[in-house]
């Protein structure tokens, strides 16, 4: 049996791991998911998990693999195929290609195909594909 400094719970098949203060990921036999090790490294949500290398936050996918070349100041989990992200003081979504989506604003986590955004001081919904929705 490994010995590890910390050992979350499965999400998808992987569980984040420290070990000499260093983060990775183990399938459910136990065995290292990947060759690179974080700073940190969170859970896995809709097959990505969010990790934090030298200060930028990125994703990698359930084989341990970097998706995508952009790093970020934050970022949150995925809900429904989309995450919010913050770069260089501007908030956005990307999706699991890491591509943008929308425009710049102050926005929460998708739920149940909608999201809240503010944006030149005014709150609003908008579903996945960025449409406003309503009024207020």
């Amino acid at each position: 049996m490994k010995h590890y400094d910390f050992k979350g719970d499965y999400y998808e098949d992987r569980a984040r791991v420290r070990q000499h203060g260093r983060w990775f990921y183990v399938d459910l036999d136990g065995n290292r998911v990947g060759t690179e090790s974080f700073d940190f490294a969170s859970n896995f949500h809709e097959g990505l998990a969010l990790v934090i290398k030298y200060g930028r936050w990125f994703f990698v996918d359930l084989e341990g693999n970097r998706v995508g070349t952009e790093s970020f100041d934050n970022a949150w989990d995925f809900h429904e195929g989309r995450s919010l992200v913050l770069k260089y003081g501007r908030y956005f979504y990307v999706d699991r290609d890491m591509n943008r989506v929308g425009t710049d604003s102050f926005a929460c986590d998708f739920h149940e195909g909608r999201a809240m955004v503010k944006q030149d001081g005014r709150w609003f919904y908008v579903e996945r594909n960025m449409k406003r929705v309503g009024t207020d």
